[in-house]
């Protein structure tokens, strides 16, 4: 007796084998899937189910299931793109570079030729944040926002400074259309920066630190556009944590530094100069040897596009 496939069935196995087909294409082929529009039109699969219940006609059922789970493959597909954009999207009118008659002086640290070493703490809100290591002081911190205010705290001792940058105040006000407010710290780049911790909510971010030499960094950020320019990798080598939820990540590394990356993203859109190897989770420079100096990054958290590339 011929066994008569159940729709639910069908509508999974459509489903996994149009998932499957659809992110195969995706690898092998420049398309792009993100359609913001198509979500308004979930309610369809809510139709087909409905359809499927009602109607005896076997060979409707299967044909409707099927095109259900092909839906819902494609839909989710398309979801899971669009995230991607959702910092570019939040950011995209938000113009970074500003003249210097647009920021307000908030605090100047002194050089100080003591200080052979130093750790920076930054903790501030959802804005557009701008990190360079071009300062003569020891550190500067401007901002176009006269409401917001940072608390900054600055212990020398032995030598050594600890920095601690945090947002304090920043009040409200209803008449501003802007999402992002600049922030722009701009650092020395003489010291050796033994750990640099950022922690930041939706943001859009530039680290320009191609001058600095620091041993460990900490990024914690929510939806971002972030670009990280590094500089050579300190004695010994250089780690970087970062934690983000939907992200654009750009790293652009020195052109002979070597580099291991553990991406341990739940879904990750990955670009890699040429030569670079994967091995499961983990990426390799193509120059990487496992000893001297070189850069270990371990990135982690949300939906992301991370790309990497060399100067």
């Amino acid at each position: 007796m011929e066994t008569k496939m159940k729709p639910a069935k069908i509508f999974w196995g459509v489903f996994f084998l149009g998932l499957g087909a659809l992110l195969l294409l995706k690898n092998f082929a420049d398309i792009d899937f993100a359609m913001p529009e198509l979500k308004k039109f979930w309610p369809v699969l809510l139709i087909a189910a409905g359809v499927i219940y009602l109607t005896k006609n076997q060979i409707v059922r299967t044909v409707i299931a099927g095109f259900a789970g092909f839906g819902l493959a494609f839909i989710i597909l398309s979801i899971a793109a669009s995230v991607y954009e959702i910092p570019k999207t939040i950011f995209s009118n938000t113009k970074v570079q500003r003249g210097s008659h647009d920021l307000v002086s908030i605090k100047s640290e002194p050089y100080d030729s003591t200080v052979k070493l130093i750790t920076l703490s930054f903790d501030g809100g959802a804005g557009s944040y701008i990190v360079s290591a071009v300062d003569t002081n020891l550190m500067t911190l401007k901002t176009d926002r006269s409401n917001r205010k940072f608390s900054i705290r600055n212990n020398i001792s032995n030598g050594t400074a600890d920095i601690n940058v945090e947002m304090a105040e920043f009040n409200l006000d209803l008449n501003d259309t802007s999402f992002a407010n600049l922030v722009e710290l701009t650092l020395s780049p003489k010291p050796l920066y033994e750990n640099l911790d950022f922690n930041i909510g939706a943001s859009n971010f530039e680290l320009n630190i191609g001058e600095l030499i620091f041993k460990k960094m900490d990024l914690q950020m929510g939806a971002s556009s972030t670009k990280i320019v590094l500089p050579q990798p300190a004695p010994g080598g250089s780690e970087i944590r970062i934690e983000s939820g939907a992200s654009s990540i750009e790293i652009i590394i020195p052109q002979n530094a070597q580099l291991k990356m553990v991406n341990s993203m739940a879904l990750s859109d990955t670009r890699l100069p040429q030569g670079f190897k994967e091995e499961g989770n983990v990426i390799f420079s193509e120059n990487f040897t496992g000893t001297g100096d070189y850069f270990l990054v371990k990135v982690d958290g949300g939906v992301n596009s991370l790309i990497v590339k060399r100067k």
